[in-house]
């Protein structure tokens, strides 16, 4: 049915399919305007330019042109109408039966009767005369007792699928056919029973079976075995077991089972062993992983070889060995390098002032202190001692006679090495540098300590050196100044003067000490303060104590102090809090080695004058 519409209508009505729709409305005149520009083709349309008014032209349209005046069901350019623009179209659908739906039998006539009076296609049972399609020659057509008979043989090609299903089946002729192991072979017009002729382990008295390689092949399916199996490599270049899993397991690859068929161990999918009562050796020889208790134990039963070893990778960068906690904090490791780090290592035995050693021993402070010191005894021949970098730290010679110490090259030292030189001999000890140039010398009874300041050179300026005790001292009274000094009864017995030194081998020393100086402030120390040889500090914040400038350590020294002269002082920190004493260098007053004074404690210093205006002061 086709619709044509030829004026605005406000309600259609359609009673029948639709299979095409023409629209031709008239509207009312319009006001006169530009127009339409002439020209164009069939199929065009009218587009705007740009943006000005009447701009336009006209366009071939993308996808064939505007829609046809008029649409055919089906055709190329059809037009939808949705339901709802039907009148009536929705609620006329909905009082509809859908285009496939069901009938119960009872809905149609006659036909719950007419099926009870049918056979039923399964078994049916039959009364009076059936007649049967079957009308070739040959055939009867009626039944006796209900069975159909014939008076000649039915072609199997007359029974349906015979033909195939017979293909499909062995006949007598067929021959079974087997090869060794497998023995009883031969066609079917008999029975057969085929046998396996095991391995030469095979001993059924003790129901051990050895399966050879001959026998691997038809266990290709799943086997129960009830006695003791053993699988025997028919070579030694040939794998004597293989457990082969799918691409992706995810069972176990083998187990072991109780009677009861609980898993007692497993190796997993991935190839990883698990046992539930651990591991343990079994043959009582060499070494092995025992986890048969709560303790994993690793024991060793030659005692010739090497209980664990743990060797790490050509280039190993982490650590060999770590113990870690349950939270995987590292407690202790073995580096890749060997060394062993502990939070602290304890020795059954010791005590809490021991240290243990590498060696396994333990020492007290001041056994590692004369360990790492060392001790070194000499008696003086006139002759020369060379000192190396593997030399002890303190040197005593003894003797009646002189003695030459060379000292280490100081490229071979690092700055602050030192050596004491004990001169308990009653001869002079001339030191040395290493090209040799003469440092000083160590009178009889007299012992010095010679500190590496430079690494630079072997010349004296890179030793520094100074007398630390006398043997012994005789006399009473003050210590003196070297100018206008007065000298109470002295008893000088045959003095021995030296270069900056005399000794006085049968007299007491006393040095005058005046009021120490007290320090609360940061600045700069004095020539006086420093000659009070000790300072006190009592601040609670940090201080920095300035040392004098080399010509205002000249200009405050008692005239004629030479190079290489040097006194010392001591800092005293009694302050609190934050109240650190740091000692700083002056102009042309240099510093070597830690110049902080913690609160508590006490450091004592050496200043030496190298040169003209130029000082140094040295931590001791």
């Amino acid at each position: 049915m086709s619709v044509t519409i030829t004026e605005l209508v406000t309600t259609a009505t359609v009673t029948e399919n639709i299979t095409s729709v023409v629209v031709s409305l008239a509207g009312s005149q319009g006001v006169a305007g530009v127009g339409v520009p002439a020209g164009g083709t069939a199929g065009q349309a009218l587009t705007k330019v740009d943006g000005t008014n009447y701009n336009t032209t006209w366009t071939t349209v993308a996808g064939g042109g505007l829609h046809a005046s008029t649409h055919a069901a089906a055709g190329s350019d059809p037009v939808t109408i949705a339901e709802s623009q039907v009148t009536n179209l929705v609620t006329d659908l909905a009082a509809k039966a859908a285009s496939v739906h069901t009938h119960a039998e009872s809905d149609v006539t006659s036909l719950v009767t007419d099926l009870a009076a049918k056979a039923p296609t399964a078994s049916p049972t039959f009364t009076g005369t059936v007649t049967t399609p079957l009308t070739t020659a040959g055939y009867v057509k009626t039944s006796v007792g209900g069975v159909l008979s014939s008076v000649a043989a039915i072609a199997e090609a007359d029974v349906t699928n015979l033909v195939t299903d017979l293909a499909a089946k062995a006949v007598g002729t067929t021959t079974i056919s087997t090869t060794a192991p497998l023995t009883g072979g031969g066609d079917l017009s008999a029975n057969r029973t085929l046998s396996l002729t095991y391995g030469s382990g095979l001993a059924n008295s003790t129901g051990t079976l050895v399966v050879d390689s001959a026998i691997v092949p038809l266990l290709a399916s799943a086997n129960v075995f009830t006695n003791v199996q053993q699988v025997t490599s028919p070579a030694a270049g040939t794998k004597c077991l293989v457990l082969k899993m799918a691409a992706t397991p995810t069972v176990n690859s083998f187990e072991v089972q109780d009677s009861t068929g609980a898993v007692k161990a497993r190796i997993i999918n991935n190839g990883a062993f698990s046992s539930d009562a651990g591991y343990t050796n079994v043959n009582n020889s060499g070494s092995y992983l025992d986890s048969s208790t709560t303790t994993m134990s690793f024991i060793q039963r030659v005692t010739t070889a090497v209980g664990l070893i743990v060797k790490g990778a050509a280039s190993q960068s982490a650590d060999l060995t770590q113990w870690q906690s349950s939270a995987a904090t590292v407690l202790a490791k073995v580096d890749a390098t060997g060394n062993l780090t502990a939070a602290s290592i304890i020795k059954t035995g010791g005590t809490a002032t021991q240290t243990l050693m590498a060696d396994g021993s333990v020492k007290t402070p001041q056994q590692m202190l004369a360990a790492e010191l060392g001790f070194t005894t000499t008696a003086t021949a006139a002759g020369t001692t060379t000192l190396t970098n593997t030399s002890t730290y303190y040197q005593l010679f003894t003797g009646a006679t002189t003695q030459t110490v060379v000292l280490p090259a100081t490229s071979t030292l690092t700055t602050g090495w030192a050596f004491e030189i004990d001169n308990d001999s009653t001869g002079i000890i001339t030191v040395q540098t290493a090209t040799p140039t003469t440092i000083t010398t160590v009178p009889a009874g007299v012992s010095g300590r010679f500190t590496c300041i430079s690494t630079a050179g072997d010349t004296t300026a890179a030793w520094d050196f100074g007398y630390n005790d006398f043997n012994a001292v005789t006399g009473t009274g003050a210590t003196v100044l070297a100018t206008s000094a007065t000298l109470t009864t002295p008893a000088i017995t045959g003095p021995t003067i030296h270069t900056g030194a005399m000794l006085f081998p049968s007299s007491v020393l006393f040095e005058y000490q005046p009021t120490p100086t007290a320090l609360t402030a940061t600045g700069t120390l004095t020539v006086a303060q420093l000659l009070t040889r000790i300072i006190t500090e009592t601040s609670a914040t940090a201080v920095t104590a300035t040392l004098p400038t080399g010509t205002l350590m000249d200009g405050g020294m008692p005239a004629g102090i030479a190079a290489n002269e040097s006194f010392d002082w001591t800092i005293v920190n009694l302050g609190s809090a934050s109240g650190a004493v740091t000692v700083a260098a002056g102009t042309a007053h240099t510093v070597v080695g830690s110049m902080s004074v913690p609160i508590a404690t006490s450091a004592t210093f050496r200043s030496r004058r190298t040169a003209a205006n130029t000082w140094v002061t040295y931590r001791l």
